[in-house]
């Protein structure tokens, strides 16, 4: 349940930053032939389309909800474990998301934190906890 979570959460992640880059590529567009060096101008008086852009893209989650995908999975692949308060973060910022900005597919973050959750109780339990053996003891 674990790799699976932090699978979908790289996705997420990835699917966030290609999905706003593709439907913005006029912005980035200006950027690349602007060389890409301080192409999006500072915050100012007003907030402009390209500083919403890099950060809808960027400036965005989506970089590290890949990098905490990843993370995730790759603990779980070694047979670790996250702690379950992971998962619980998640999904109150998810769930926070989806009720501030109800037009976005937040609420898609809800299945891997659910998962996350899951999981953390799953290498819990107490079936799942290994007793050293005496030879490993001394």
């Amino acid at each position: 349940m674990t790799r699976v979570a932090g699978i979908l959460l790289a996705a997420l992640g990835a699917l966030h930053i290609v999905l706003t880059t593709a439907f913005n590529h006029e912005s980035w567009a200006r950027w690349i032939g602007a060389g890409l060096w301080a192409a999006v101008p500072p915050p100012g008086a007003g907030f402009t389309p390209d500083q919403y852009v890099l950060w809808l893209t960027l400036g965005s989650f989506g970089v590290p909800l890949i990098l905490l995908g990843l993370v995730v999975a790759d603990t779980a692949r070694r047979g670790g474990s996250v702690p379950a308060y992971l998962g619980w973060v998640v999904g109150a910022w998810a769930l926070l998301l989806s009720v501030v900005l109800v037009a976005v597919p937040g609420w898609l973050v809800l299945v891997p934190a659910v998962l996350l959750i899951r999981g953390a109780r799953h290498s819990a339990s107490p079936s799942r906890i290994e007793v050293p053996s005496r030879s490993t003891v001394d």
